[in-house]
Formats: C-alpha cells, sequence, structure tokens
C-alpha cells in the first residue's frame, strides 16, 4: 500500500487511535503499580501530619497531588522533618470511599480523600492540594488522542511530502530494454561438404591406404 495515497483525515484517525492505546498502556501500567511498601506512609501518619506545623508555624505536610486510580486515590505530599531539616516525598494510598481515623463510616457514599482535604483546609486555611485531573481516565485518553491527531494528522504528512521531495520513496524508473539491442548473429557456416570436397577427401583416403598397402 502506498502510503502517499493516505489523505489528511485518514491520517488523522490513525492518530487518534494511536493516542488512545497509548494512553490505555500507560494507564494499565500505573495500574499495575505495586501500592504499598518503601515510599508510602499510612493513614496515621498522614492524618496526624496534617495537623502539625514547624518551627515557624509552617504545615509539615506540602505540595499535596491526588491521583486518581481504579479503586483508590493516590496521594503524593512532601513531609517535611523540623528535627533533622530535611524534606521528602511520600504516597499514601487513600481509600474510596474515605474514612477518617475514628469514624465507622463515610459522612457520604462518595466521600474522598479530597473532601477530607477540604474540610481540613478550612480549619487551617495553610492546608492547600490539588487534582491531577489529567490523570483521569477520560482526560487522558482525549489528551493523548489529541496530540495524536496533531502529530499524526498534523505534523506527519508535512514530514512525508518534505521526504519524498527529497526522493525518499520514489518508485525507480523502468528501464528500456529495447535499448539495449544484441549483438547481430554470426552466420552460421554450413557443416555440409560440397561435391569437390567430398571427391578430394575420397583422393586423400585413397592415397592413404595406398600408402599403407605399400609398407606392408
Amino acid at each position: 500500500m502506498n502510503i502517499q495515497a493516505f489523505k489528511r483525515w485518514q491520517w488523522i484517525v490513525i492518530g487518534v487511535v494511536a493516542g488512545a492505546v497509548l494512553a490505555g498502556a500507560k494507564m494499565l501500567a500505573t495500574s499495575d503499580q505495586m501500592v504499598g511498601g518503601q515510599g508510602f506512609l499510612d493513614q496515621a501518619h498522614f492524618e496526624s501530619g496534617l495537623n502539625q506545623v514547624d518551627f515557624e508555624g509552617r504545615p509539615v505536610i506540602t505540595d499535596i497531588v491526588i491521583r486518581p486510580r481504579a479503586h483508590i486515590d493516590l496521594v503524593r505530599f512532601k513531609h517535611y522533618d523540623p528535627v533533622i531539616q530535611h524534606s521528602a516525598t511520600y504516597l499514601y494510598a487513600a481509600r474510596r470511599p474515605y474514612v477518617r481515623l475514628g469514624a465507622l463510616a463515610p459522612p457520604k457514599p462518595d466521600y474522598g480523600v479530597a473532601d477530607y482535604l477540604t474540610e481540613v483546609g478550612k480549619r487551617n486555611p495553610k492546608i492547600s492540594f490539588s487534582n491531577a485531573w489529567w490523570e483521569k481516565p477520560w482526560v487522558m485518553t482525549s489528551i493523548y488522542a489529541l496530540v495524536g491527531a496533531v502529530l499524526v494528522g498534523g505534523v506527519w504528512p508535512y514530514l512525508l511530502r518534505l521526504l519524498v521531495g527529497a526522493g525518499l520513496g520514489r518508485p525507480e524508473p523502468e528501464y528500456d530494454l529495447s535499448r539495449f539491442k544484441g549483438e547481430p548473429e554470426a552466420e552460421k557456416k554450413s557443416s555440409e561438404l560440397s561435391d569437390e570436397e567430398r571427391k578430394h577427401l575420397e583422393e586423400l583416403e585413397a592415397e592413404m591406404m595406398a600408402g599403407l598397402a605399400g609398407k606392408k
């Protein structure tokens, strides 16, 4: 199939499909990532850290970002230890719906860690967070599909024209074999003897036989 025959809308469709596939692969890889272990803090350390401040009255937990996952909300944040004066990045896997420590059930069925942080922020305005909305499945798929449409449907056809203009992908010219004429056939010499040659050959034969008989 000649890719030069593809129309722009066909390239756009290919880009959208490729982008959606890449988004799905990334989401699948993220969902398979192990939750817990090194780098993760439990709920007790997370909630207690939200109520702690350093020697200057600043929260020890900052830069909170909530990343949605299939069944949990992955909370990424920085925790500052005022004693050793060191800051490190940690993760916390908040189950959905979110149940605060000491509570038996969530306030509402769709209560999440974002709702909990909103309530904490009302008590302490220095606590803030952001949602990684771009990592939601439908948003990520849309972004990747759009980028794929722009790259494959817009940039690639332009690059393809440049490459073809430089000679890449051009069909090789067909050679005119009629230009190559063969050598004229040499005239075939007849292998048959003429009467004169045959007579002369018989005479030589007779002389040879006579010579052989004389030697006996």
